[in-house]
C-alpha cells in the first residue's frame, strides 16, 4: 500500500487456523509468523514466534484491518501490516539434555519482520486448541513452500509465486532413496543370480544360500533297504513324522555318496500317480526318469516310490526338499545311506576307475595346474579342483596367434 504498509489476504482449506511463515530457508524454526484462526465463531488474528516446534503469541495491535471468515472447511482472512514489526520474547533457558535450567532463567530474544528483505513463504494449516488460551497446534501436514525467496513489499501485484509441499530436503531424500533402493534390488538380484557360487556354500556348519528352515524338517525318507543290486527295485518312502503335518511340495533324486556326488544316478519306475511328475535331469539317457517332483499343491503325509539303478554306482542316498506352505520350506533332506552290492569283476572295474581318478598321471593332472593364472579352464564337477576333477577342459594363448587346449574327462570313448 501507499503508506508503508502491506495487505494480506489468505485462504486455505482448514477449521482450525492458516498461518504464513517467513522464513530464510524453506524450514520452519526461529521465524516469524501471522495467523488466523477461529475461535468460538469469532475470528482472531496472531503475530508470533516459532522458537523451534512451537509457537509463541505476541502482541497484534499494529495489525489492522482484521476480517475473518470460515464457511464450509475453508477460512479466509486479510489484514494490513506495517512492512516492519518486531517481537520481542523471552525464552527459558535449558539444560543440555532439555530439561529447564532451575531457578528458571531467561534469555531475551528480539525478532524483527522486515518485508522489504527476501524470505520463504510457508503456508501452514492445523486444528486450534480452545480454551482460556488459543494456542494453535503443529500443522496437520507439511506446510506449502514457495519455491523462491519473495521481497513481499516490493512486489507490488505484479508477481505470482508458486507452492511446493514437499521442501528440497523431503524430495532430495525421497529422490535418493528411491536410487538407492533401486540400485541396491538390481545388485541383489545379480549377485544373487551370478555370483552365489563365488561365495561359500557352508558358512558355519549351514548352507549360506537360500538356508530358509534352521529347524529339523518334520518330513523324511525312509527306504525299504539299506542295499541294493544292479537292476534290484527298491522302494522309497516320503513321509511326515507326525500324521498332522503334510507336505503340498517335494523334490527327490539319488546321488552318489563318494566320487561325484553332484550326478543324479538310476531312476524311478513304475509311476503311476498322475499327481507326480517325472523328470530327466543330466545324465540320463533314454528318457529315463531321475528326478520327482509334485504336479499340484495337494497335501500329502505320505508318498512311495520305487527307484532302480542298472548300473553300479557304489553307495547312494536320497536327497529331498519338502515344502509345507509358501513360507516353510526344507531342503537337503536326506535319507539313510543305501549301499551298493557289486559282483567281484565289477568291484574291480569301479575300484580301478577311482584309482585313475584318485591318483591321475602327470599328464592328466597338469590340465588343471594353473587355471586362473597362466590359462583358462572349465572344470567339472563346480567346484573341484586338481584330482577331484572328473573332467577338465584348459585353454592357453599362444604366442603365435594359436590356442592350446587340453582336455580331460572320464570315458571309453571320446570327450568333445
Amino acid at each position: 500500500m501507499g503508506d508503508d504498509r502491506v495487505k494480506f489476504e489468505m485462504f486455505a482449506k482448514s477449521n482450525g487456523y492458516v498461518s504464513l511463515g517467513l522464513s530464510k530457508d524453506t524450514l520452519m524454526g526461529d521465524d516469524l509468523t501471522l495467523t488466523c484462526f477461529m475461535s468460538n465463531g469469532v475470528g482472531k488474528i496472531q503475530f508470533g514466534y516459532n522458537p523451534k516446534h512451537y509457537n509463541v503469541k505476541h502482541s497484534a495491535a499494529e495489525i489492522s484491518d482484521v476480517q475473518i471468515s470460515s464457511e464450509d472447511g475453508f477460512i479466509y482472512c486479510s489484514f494490513v501490516t506495517p512492512k516492519t514489526m518486531t517481537l520481542t520474547h523471552y525464552d527459558r533457558k535449558h539444560n543440555a539434555d532439555g530439561s529447564h535450567v532451575e531457578p528458571p532463567e531467561f534469555t531475551k530474544v528480539t525478532k524483527q519482520m522486515n518485508l522489504d528483505e527476501e524470505n520463504y513463504l510457508l503456508l501452514a494449516v492445523g486444528d486450534v486448541f480452545q480454551g482460556t488460551s488459543d494456542v494453535p497446534m503443529k500443522h496437520i501436514v507439511l506446510p506449502v513452500v514457495s519455491t523462491k525467496p519473495v521481497r513481499v513489499a516490493a512486489v507490488n501485484g505484479s508477481e505470482t509465486v508458486y507452492g511446493t509441499g514437499l521442501s528440497l530436503y523431503v524430495k532430495s531424500h525421497a529422490i535418493l532413496g528411491l536410487i538407492s533402493w533401486f540400485f541396491l534390488a538390481i545388485c541383489g538380484m545379480i549377485i544373487a543370480r551370478h555370483f552365489r557360487w563365488e561365495m561359500p556354500r557352508v558358512c558355519c556348519g549351514s548352507a549360506v544360500w537360500f538356508q530358509q528352515q534352521t529347524s529339523s524338517s518334520p518330513f523324511v525318507i525312509n527306504v525299504s533297504s539299506t542295499s541294493y543290486s544292479k537292476g534290484e527295485t527298491i522302494q522309497v518312502n516320503l513321509t511326515s513324522i507326525t500324521p498332522l503335518m503334510k507336505f503340498i511340495g517335494f523334490v527327490i533324486k539319488a546321488r552318489r555318496v563318494e566320487g561325484n556326488t553332484d550326478d543324479i544316478v538310476g531312476q524311478f519306475v513304475d509311476v503311476d500317480d498322475e499327481k507326480i511328475v517325472g523328470l530327466s535331469w543330466y545324465p540320463a539317457t533314454d528318457g529315463a526318469v531321475n528326478c520327482l517332483t509334485q504336479a499340484n499343491n495337494t497335501p500329502r503325509a505320505l508318498v512311495t516310490l520305487n527307484w532302480r539303478s542298472d548300473a553300479d554306482v557304489g553307495d547312494v542316498i536320497f536327497s529331498a526338499a519338502f515344502v509345507q506352505n509358501f513360507s516353510h520350506f526344507w531342503t537337503g533332506v536326506n535319507s539313510d545311506v543305501v549301499h551298493g552290492n557289486e559282483s567281484a569283476a565289477d568291484s574291480q572295474k569301479y575300484s580301478a576307475q577311482a584309482e585313475i581318478l584318485s591318483h591321475p598321471s602327470t599328464e592328466i593332472r597338469e590340465v588343471s595346474v594353473g587355471c586362473g593364472s597362466s590359462k583358462g579352464c572349465f572344470l567339472y564337477p563346480r567346484f573341484c579342483g586338481s584330482v577331484k576333477c572328473t573332467s577338465a577342459v584348459s585353454y592357453q594363448v599362444m604366442g603365435d596367434d594359436r590356442v592350446k587346449f587340453e582336455m580331460f574327462a572320464k570315458s571309453n570313448g571320446y570327450v568333445l
